[in-house]
């Protein structure tokens, strides 16, 4: 990336990942009481504000996957929860009713979401890649719980798979920053899985 660019949000946008990551591990494999969740409130709507703009930053130096992908994870996972959880506060606080019946639907169509996004990340970096499948995994594990379609006993697993993106956040932060504070590539980012293709002239395509 050329400097007239701007350095990458990249690192910063995966340590509000990480930090939201780690906080939902803690509420569903019951390490902090269920009334301990809206303090979630305010970490994810910081989360969100550092995601979306890393989302408006990575869309302005033309990456789309990035963009897009921080996009969803701002606005939807943390924004997004961070008011569903006030509104389940209020509720409770104020003893009124409010149904979580949409919670699962939300869950369904972003794991979905997710699940397109993924095969492109497989093409940028097989450890980012990684990350992506176990987002997969536990968003459409949360998804089957809310619509009751599996058990209260799966939550666990959905949080253990959300601690591993987590973990795998702060190695990428770590490794991003470090190796560009030395000026040259320390640790591995992971090398795309698949070669993204560029068209020659006369249309034909080469691997890059």
């Amino acid at each position: 990336m050329s400097s007239s660019q701007g350095a990458s949000p990249g690192p910063a946008a995966l340590c509000a990942l990480s930090v939201v990551c780690f906080t939902f591990f803690a509420l569903l494999t019951g390490r902090v009481p269920h009334e301990a969740a809206p303090g979630l409130i305010a970490i994810c709507f910081a989360g969100a504000v550092i995601q979306i703009i890393a989302a408006i930053m990575d869309l302005n130096h033309g990456d789309l996957v990035g963009g897009t992908t921080f996009f969803v994870f701002g606005g939807f996972f943390m924004l997004g929860t961070g008011i569903n959880q006030t509104l389940h506060f209020v509720a409770a606080m104020t003893k009124t009713h409010f149904s979580p019946a949409m919670d699962g639907w939300f869950f369904l169509c972003l794991a979905l979401i997710l699940i397109v996004l993924t095969p492109s990340f497989a093409t940028i970096s097989s450890i980012f890649f990684l990350a992506l499948l176990f987002a997969d995994a536990a968003v459409l594990i949360l998804s089957l719980v809310n619509l009751k379609m599996i058990g209260p006993a799966f939550a666990p697993l959905a949080g253990w798979l959300i601690l591993g993106i987590g973990l795998i956040g702060i190695y990428l932060v770590f490794a991003q920053v470090f190796n560009t504070a030395m000026g040259k590539m320390i640790f591995p980012l992971g090398s795309p899985l698949i070669k993204k293709h560029v068209p020659q002239q006369g249309g034909l395509k080469a691997d890059i």
